[in-house]
Formats: structure tokens, C-alpha cells, sequence
């Protein structure tokens, strides 16, 4: 369970590309029953878009990072934001049907994080 939780928390971090990390989360399974391992929270993801904004990290990889958080049942949102922070999630792992992936749109919902 610890070698787990420490992959998530690598990619909540998200320390470089994403491939190995899942490929290891795949080899342990899918399915989780139980309290989550990792909560996100809005440092998480004001982290990993404020390197997209300063330019360290690509609208391509801002999406990975969502889409390899979205719908894990072995990760949860701080209870005091969880409702904003699902909905940011859904917004960045899923761009061609919300807003896309710009510096306007990250923006944005960088400001409604900050507002919950």
C-alpha cells in the first residue's frame, strides 16, 4: 500500500511524464475499496498549473496529469474544496468539450480555485 500511495503521489507532484507510474498503478489494479490514499488538494493543482503558466509544462502534459487523476477511486478531494476541485479536474483532463487548454483558460480556473 505504501509503494502505491507514493506513485500517486508522484503524479500528483507530477514529477515528469506519467507512463511508468501508471504502468506500475496498472500492475496493482484498478478497482479500490476503501478510504482514498491520496486527497488533492488545491496546492496540487495550483502547483502543477502555475508550472503551465510559467511555461514549464505543456497544455499536452497539464492534460495528462488530469486525465491520469480523473475517476481514480483510490484518490479523493480535500473536503473543503472537493466539489471545485472534481470540476477542474473534469475541465483539464477533458479540453475538447469545456474550455480548451490556454493560459486564459488556466487562468481562469486558477482564480476559482483560489475564490473556493
Amino acid at each position: 500500500m505504501q509503494r502505491r500511495y507514493e506513485l500517486l503521489a508522484k503524479l500528483a507532484r507530477y514529477d515528469g511524464p506519467s507512463a511508468e507510474v501508471l504502468d506500475e498503478l496498472r500492475s496493482m489494479g484498478w478497482d479500490w475499496a476503501g478510504e482514498p490514499l491520496l486527497v488533492l488538494t488545491k496546492e496540487h493543482f495550483l502547483g502543477v498549473m502555475d508550472r503551465y503558466l510559467a511555461g514549464s509544462l505543456s497544455a499536452e502534459q497539464l492534460e495528462e496529469w488530469a486525465e491520469s487523476l480523473e475517476q481514480r477511486e483510490d484518490v479523493g478531494f480535500s473536503p473543503e474544496a472537493g466539489d471545485i476541485l472534481d470540476e477542474t479536474l473534469f475541465c483539464l483532463a477533458n479540453p475538447s468539450i469545456n474550455l480548451g487548454i490556454s493560459s486564459e483558460s488556466v487562468r481562469q480556473l486558477r482564480e476559482r480555485l483560489l475564490e473556493a
